[in-house]
């Protein structure tokens, strides 16, 4: 299962996704590639996008994103993502979970 962590306190930010979602074998597994796909589109516009200072880092079935001195667009590119997660989670319940925490 992957399990997608998002926090957003004040102007700091942090996003963890641990896991891999065993939909399928190892590049033929749609439900990985979704939530993939939102994580790079989210880091990508991040860093081109907004002001944030940002830590990515990541291993095999890890991956994590810090933000300090987060804009609202940093804000609205969050909400963006953890949607997108939530939708991958909706229709693939058993494959992903999403945890938000807004402070």
């Amino acid at each position: 299962m992957i399990d997608i962590k998002a926090e957003q306190r004040r102007n700091e930010f942090s996003i963890t996704i641990a896991g891999h979602a065993q939909y399928a074998e190892p590049g033929k597994d749609i439900v990985c590639s979704a939530i993939s796909a939102l994580y790079e589109n989210l880091l990508q516009s991040l860093e081109q996008l907004t002001s944030s200072e940002l830590y990515n880092d990541r291993s095999e079935g890890w991956h994590q994103i810090y933000g300090k001195n987060a804009d609202e667009n940093a804000k609205l590119l969050l909400e963006s993502f953890m949607l997108g997660c939530e939708s991958v989670s909706f229709a693939y319940p058993d494959y992903v979970k999403c945890t938000y925490i807004k402070g």
